[in-house]
Parts: C-alpha cells; structure tokens; sequence
C-alpha cells in the first residue's frame, strides 16, 4: 500500500495522487499539516524538507519523484 502525506494545497501533491490512479495503485493520502501524520512521518524517518512524503508497505522511500520511479520499476522493470 502506497501512503502519501502532503499538504493540501500543494500542486505536487495532488499529481502524487494522480500519479497512482494513472498507474492503478490504491493509496492512501494523509494532511501533514495535521499533527498525526505529521508525527507518522518523523517516525518514519522522512525528509520533512521535501513534499510529498511517500511510504510503500509502511518504507519510505522519498518524494514525488521516488514514487514516480518506483511505480515505473513497477510495472516495467528496473533498468539493470
């Protein structure tokens, strides 16, 4: 399960979400601004410098740009 914790006015954010329904991935989105999820993530060691923070089965492993290439290793292999 993808979990992607973000802003709600943050335009990279919302294409996180787009991102998954374009590749038909369930997700979950969480408001980091919510005192919650925002301790989700420190817990989980991510980088509060960059938005989203996005998990996979409970890892995380970076931002928009790490969840886009993870999807795409995904569905199409990695390169090596």
């Amino acid at each position: 399960m993808i979990r992607i914790y973000g802003h709600r006015d943050c335009v990279v954010c919302r294409y996180a979400r787009k991102l998954c329904q374009d590749y038909g991935e369930d997700f979950e989105y969480f408001d980091r601004s919510i005192r919650k999820f925002y301790l989700e993530c420190i817990e989980g060691q991510a980088n509060m410098d960059v938005t989203p923070n996005v998990f996979v089965n409970e890892k995380y492993i970076g931002d928009y740009t790490s969840l886009l290439t993870y999807l795409k290793e995904k569905r199409y292999g990695s390169k090596e």
